[in-house]
């Protein structure tokens, strides 16, 4: 059994973190009476994995609510991992409040979130699920934190289900909180579904992923596609990435999910700084059609103006384009419409694409 509120395994680089963020990961899964889930955990691992490796906070700064037994977590492991954050000390805490959720949820309202708890049960649901806009409020009342990011891989099937608030009794901002900004990004939109499917991982294990969460952490990354020109991982960037990630993965599977597009921060959120020489790369084989042997077929990176020229002189030719990861490019073939390129939607080996 894993206690709750627990540590996460240690960066795997060894990287030091020097920040002051802190997290709070809640993976909902073993549902005693409710269908069980099996991605939450694993996903939940994931991502404390990112908070170390590319998110830089300290490893006593992240607090994992899971639990193996049957019917946990529940809603006083949530409330005993703030504690350990230090919510009662009712002064500044720190930079940024990462909160990540994975599990069951409802939605009570076109705009909040019910988490169901590992002990819920279908009728006793009444007074049973904190509400995320009662959260969110929280944080934002009290300022423990200039900035509150939260990640909800959950469903938000219409319910109407009373909720409830972080069983804390002080609400109000202490002496000299700043406002805080805050950025929501969740797996589906009002009334829908999100999904867990099965994958291999690099070991050929079978596994399941949030479509959600699994996008998420690719993104966070720094994958093609998630990047700005600046070279950052941005909310703006993390949400389109996620965004046309999770549409192209449900597609493919037949599965019915779109993320639900987020509101901006009042100001742009910086999540992860990539290095220059780690920003990913994409070789792209375009195949030369009847209409584009003999022409110059332009690409142009929308970022930064630089413009790529090749000269196929027959059809059926292949030329390859190395395309970078930080930006989005038209694809110019004279006497055609430009097609836009944009490396979220590619594989990252991707297959032949045709010309006019």
């Amino acid at each position: 059994m894993n206690d709750t509120a627990t540590a996460p395994p240690p960066a795997a680089n060894g990287q030091v973190a020097e920040n002051d963020d802190c997290a709070l990961v809640v993976a909902m899964g073993n549902y005693m009476e409710l269908t069980p889930l099996r991605g939450p955990g694993p996903d939940a691992i994931r991502f404390c994995n990112w908070l170390r490796e590319k998110g830089g906070l300290k490893l006593e700064n992240i607090k994992l609510v899971d639990n193996d037994e049957p019917g946990r977590p529940v809603n006083s492991d949530i409330r005993d991992a703030l504690i350990k954050l230090g919510v009662r000390m009712k002064k500044r805490r720190g930079r940024r409040l990462y909160f990540y959720y994975a599990g069951h949820g409802l939605g009570p309202s076109f705009n909040d979130v019910a988490l169901v708890p590992a002990d819920a049960a279908q009728d006793l649901l009444v007074e049973t699920c904190l509400g995320l806009n009662q959260c969110i409020d929280f944080f934002v009342k009290t300022g423990f934190f200039d900035e509150l990011v939260v990640f909800m891989d959950c469903c938000r099937e219409r319910e109407e289900v009373p909720t409830i608030g972080l069983p804390f009794s002080f609400k109000e901002p202490f002496e000299d909180a700043k406002q805080v900004n805050h950025f929501v990004l969740m797996a589906a939109g009002d009334g829908a579904k999100s999904f867990e499917v099965r994958t291999l991982t690099e070991e050929e294990e079978s596994q399941f992923r949030g479509l959600m969460t699994s996008a998420l952490i690719e993104g966070l990354s720094g994958a093609p596609g998630a990047i700005d020109p600046d070279n950052n991982v941005t909310s703006a960037s993390l949400s389109h990435y996620v965004a046309t990630r999770v549409q192209e993965q449900a597609r493919e599977r037949g599965l019915p999910q779109a993320i639900d597009r987020p509101k901006p921060p009042a100001k742009e959120i910086v999540f992860y700084a990539v290095p220059a020489d780690k920003i990913p790369t994409i070789e792209l084989p375009l195949v030369v059609g009847p209409h584009s042997a003999g022409k110059s077929i332009m690409i142009l990176n929308s970022s930064t103006g630089e413009m790529i020229t090749e000269d196929p002189r027959q059809e059926g030719e292949v030329i390859t384009v190395v395309l970078k990861g930080n930006a989005r490019y038209q694809l110019i073939v004279p006497g055609h419409q430009p097609a836009v390129i944009d490396p979220a939607t590619l594989p990252s080996k991707p297959g032949n694409v045709q010309l006019p």
